[in-house]
This record gives structure tokens, sequence and C-alpha cells, in this order.
């Protein structure tokens, strides 16, 4: 009788004991999926590190080395303003018309090399031919006279762990955690902790993954998340203890004997216990994941402040406001100006990102005339445009009110044509477009002559830091943060593409709100 009484109990416990193995697994893969996503977030942001390091480089190439002929003051200064061991320009052919020092050896055969001469800034590894003691860039630029040329440089290992290592220490994560950024064949190129003993079991692993992979190593006890950075041949690898990686979501698996031996205790107790182990589990995992969004949002606030000061400043000493500067010193405040809006803008967008996913992300309905919006926000973007020799068209005809905050719906139009100019060439156009469906809803299409998007492509580019295979040198929020507030508001957008056919990105708002 006690057995027959017993059954039913054991059977609900095996339920659960299976249900909460699978949990078990879900939220270990969880866990993985957010350290990955952690060594994406991180290569992101090195990425535009290093797209801006080519901007500048390609800026004082034009400045100083795009005339006919060398001039030994331009040359001295575009030697102390790049500050290379070695300087190399070519022409277009790959032959050397200009070397400082005259006798300095650097290697012209390169993949780095090859990958400038047809058009595309590139960056090497430390260099074996050096004895690792150095790295390559080469960037592209174009002459005065119209002519493609490439600027080589060859520049000490040590520079990337001077400007890459103080960033790796202080990325935010688990305790205890350790980054690195590794060349193409696995050697250190960077360090958050560059005194401490190479790993050599994380050197050892990585020779047998690919460059984006997530993996447990060192016979379990530490996980590795190594992540590709586009544009280079690097590798952002971040390494933690695994017991400290899955501690939010171990402990119960260590008395599963007991529970088997357990079975026939009376149902109830059994299963209030279970409960409150599954609450306190989820409990923690709520925690991290809050933590994680009140740390982005505490971090993009605090530091806007500042940033506001730094492009206040910069621009006042731009304009000529405080005193006359040189043509050097205005060009150096121009880019501090152009990297402090840039990185304002992330950290904008970082902020909006968090405050959706929270649900903090207010909206401030009014009677408003969208026509009237689209035509502000194309005109606002028209400079842009035009700097890059892009045409910049509007058909957005008067069709009534609707209720709409204003703000959010012209940072919704600003990503999109910022990101449409961003992807089409000199000579190409950007279309704009406001029209009501035939169900009252409102239609805003933007259409660029960009190289289009293929389409395994179309849902990825909407997800945080994920961009398509032409990225535009971004962190990758811009469209991630569009959608979250559009799906808010109840709309809808989709993007129609196809390679080399530029794209169009459709929005759909709805009618409830129109006045």
């Amino acid at each position: 009788m006690l057995a027959l009484l017993a059954l039913p109990g054991a059977v609900v416990i095996a339920g659960f004991a299976l249900a909460l193995a699978s949990t078990q697994r879900d939220a270990r893969s969880t866990v993985e999926d957010r350290f990955a996503d952690g060594s994406k977030a991180a290569a992101s942001l090195v990425e535009t590190v290093v797209t801006q390091a080519f901007a500048t480089d390609v800026a004082i190439a034009q400045a100083r080395l795009g005339a006919s002929r060398f001039r030994a003051a331009d040359v001295r200064r575009a030697v102390t303003r790049l500050d290379a061991p070695a300087l190399v320009v070519l022409d277009a052919r790959g032959t050397v018309i200009l070397r400082r020092p005259t006798s300095a050896k650097v290697p012209l055969g390169t993949s780095t090399v090859r990958t400038a001469l047809a058009g595309r800034p590139s960056i090497s590894g430390a260099l074996e031919s050096s004895g690792g003691g150095l790295f390559q860039l080469a960037v592209p630029f174009k002459a005065r006279s119209g002519d493609r040329r490439v600027l080589v440089l060859a520049s000490d290992v040590d520079k990337i762990q001077e400007v890459f290592g103080p960033y790796l220490a202080g990325l935010p994560g688990l305790r205890g955690h350790r980054a690195y950024i590794m060349g193409p064949h696995g050697g250190r190129l960077a360090d958050a902790h560059p005194r401490q003993p190479v790993d050599t079991a994380l050197q050892r692993q990585l020779a047998g993954v690919g460059r984006t992979a997530n993996v447990s190593y060192d016979d379990g006890h530490r996980q590795l998340a190594t992540t590709a950075i586009a544009g280079t041949p690097w590798q952002l690898v971040d390494t933690a203890r695994s017991a400290v990686l899955y501690e939010p979501v171990s402990g119960w698996s260590r008395v599963l004997p007991w529970l088997v031996l357990l079975l026939l205790v009376p149902g109830g107790a059994l299963l209030i216990w279970m409960a409150d182990r599954a609450g306190r589990a989820a409990d923690r995992s709520r925690a991290a994941s809050e933590a994680k969004s009140a740390f982005m949002a505490s971090m993009s606030h605090e530091l806007r402040t500042p940033m506001t000061t730094i492009i206040g400043f910069s621009e006042l000493l731009h304009n000529g406001k405080i005193g006359e500067l040189s043509d050097q010193q205005r060009e150096v405040i121009g880019h501090i100006v152009t990297s402090s809006r840039h990185l304002n803008q992330l950290l904008g967008e970082i902020l909006d990102l968090s405050r959706v996913e929270e649900g903090r992300m207010t909206f401030n309905a009014q009677k408003v005339e969208p026509h009237v919006l689209v035509c502000e926000v194309v005109e606002g973007m028209r400079a842009t445009a035009e700097d890059r020799g892009v045409t910049l068209t509007c058909d957005a005809a008067a069709g009534g009110d609707a209720w709409l905050d204003p703000a959010r719906f012209k940072q919704v139009l600003y990503n999109l044509i910022s990101n449409a100019i961003k992807f089409t060439e000199a000579g190409g156009t950007v279309a704009v477009s406001l029209v009501r469906a035939g169900s009252g809803a409102l239609q805003i299409e933007v259409s660029d002559e960009g190289p289009g998007i293929h389409p395994d492509e179309t849902e990825r580019i909407f997800l945080p830091f994920e961009q398509g295979y032409h990225r535009s040198g971004g962190a990758g929020l811009g469209l991630a943060v569009s959608r979250r507030i559009i799906d808010a508001q109840g709309g809808s957008i989709a993007v129609h593409s196809a390679p080399g056919q530029g794209a169009t990105f459709r929005v759909l708002l709805p009618a409830q709100g129109d006045a």
C-alpha cells in the first residue's frame, strides 16, 4: 500500500527532476551566450578604434603625401604625425615612390599590402620577419592628381598593448576573467594582464578552433569566447574560470543522488523544496540580467556628461572662439570633434537599447504633421550626403496630422538615412518617401544604391552589435534601437534587398493614433 501511495509522488518527482535538468542545460547555454556576447561587444569597439586609426592615417597621407612631388618638410611632418619607425609610399602598381628612412626594410609582399593595393585598408599581426617586434598597417589614399597611392607603416607591436591593454583590463564581466587581442598566428598583441605568465593552454586551444568560437579548455577548468575583429586578422579572446562562469546556474545537480534516495518522501515537502530552489536560481539569473542592463544604462549616462564637455570645448577650439589655431592644430581638433560626436552617438544608442530592454523608454505623443518632420530630417542630413557626393531626395506630400512622438520618429529616420548614406558610393542616390498606406498607417521608405544585403542577413542586421557582410565601421546598434522603438509603438520595420541592388527599409506605424 505504501508503495502504491508513493508511486504518484515518485512520478511527480521524476518529472520535476527531468524539467530541472532541462532548465539547467538551458541556463548554462544562456550563460555561455551572454559570455560570447560580451566578447562580440568588445570586438566591435576595438574595430571602431581601428577604423578611426585608418581614417586618421588616410587624412595625414592625403594632406602631407598627396602632392606629385614630395617636399622634405611635408615628409618630415608626416613621419612625426604617424609616429612609425618606418614609412613607405607605393603607387597603384606597387612601386616604391617614397621610403623613410631610406634604409628601412619594410616587407611589401604581405597580404596586408596586397589588400591595400586592392583598395581596402589593412592591418597585420606581429610580423614574423621582424622577430615579432613589428606589425604592419597599410591604407590606400588618393593623391591630388586623383591616382591611388598606398601608405605602408611598420610600427612596434608594443603600441597595440599600449592602446588596447588598459581597455582590456577595464572590460566589465566576471571576476578573474582575462581578455586578449591575438594575432593571426596565435601570438599575443595585447593582454589585460601583460605581467602575468602566458596562458599556454589557451594558445594550444586557439590553434584548434576557428576565429569565432565558445569552448572550454584546460581540462574544462576554463572557458573561452573568441570573436573575429572585422577588418583585421585579429581575434578578441575573453577567458574565465568555468566555476565562476557557471556559478549562477550550478549547484542543484550536486544533490541529484539524494533526490533518488528521497523518492518516497512525502511529495508536498519535496515539491516545496524544489520550487524554492528553482525560484532562487531564477532570481539569480534575473538579477544578473538586470545588473547587465543597469550597468549599460549607468555607464552610458555617466560618460555622456564628460563627453558633452569634451565636444563643447573642442568645438570652441575648432571654431576659433578661444583663439586662432594653426592648420595642423585645427586638423587635430577636427579629429577630436568628429570622434567625440561618434562616441557620444554610440553612448546614446547603448542607453536607448538598455531603456527599451528594461521597458523604461517613454513616448510623448503629440499632434504633428509627419511630412514636416520627414522634411526636417532630410534637410538636416543633406550636408552629410553632399559631403559624400550622394544625392538625397524626399517625396513627402502633406497627408494630414497624426499623433506621434516627434523625437523618436526623427531618431528612427536619422538612423535609417544615415545608414543609407554610409553604404551609398559617391554619385549614388538615397530616396526618402512618406505615404499613407491603405489601412491609414504611415509608411516611410528609405532606399539606397549601396551593395545590398544578402537574404540570410536581413534579420541579423537588426540584432544588437551585428552588421551585414558590408560593414560600416559602427557598433551595429542603430537598426537594433530603431526596431525596438518601432515595435514599442505597435509598428513594424522590414528590409527589401538583394546583393548588388541596394536596399529599401520600410517602416509602418499604425493608424490608431491618427488625429
